[in-house]
């Protein structure tokens, strides 16, 4: 009620720009502040990912080759990441010959 009543008695000092930036700041922060937060949330569940993968696999060029084939189809979709990640030690790369069939089967989401 205070400010109401301050804003209606001094009308003309509420429209100065430093006002207007300190209304437009907030939302200009929330906006910029939830890219941040997804694309970290990204590397921390590729990092995650890449370290379960280097686990489940002992040849170099197989790591390798599965980190390109979770980032070609994972792309930046944390859904078919976090889809991968889960069943990705239910289907096993220990006898796969084809990593990339492989990774499409583990982005599916599981039922």
């Amino acid at each position: 009620m205070f400010v109401i009543i301050n804003i209606y008695k001094n009308y003309k000092l509420l429209p100065t720009l430093s006002n207007l930036i300190s209304i437009a700041l907030t939302p200009l922060l929330t906006v910029i502040f939830i890219p941040y937060i997804y694309i970290l949330a990204l590397y921390c569940m590729y990092e995650s990912l890449f370290v379960r993968v280097r686990f489940l696999e002992r040849d170099i060029k197989k790591q390798r080759k599965t980190r390109k084939w979770i980032l070609i189809i994972a792309n930046i979709n944390i859904n078919k990441l976090n889809n991968v990640s889960r069943n990705l030690v239910k289907s096993g790369i220990y006898d796969a010959t084809d990593i990339s069939e492989l990774i499409k089967i583990a982005s599916q989401p599981s039922e």
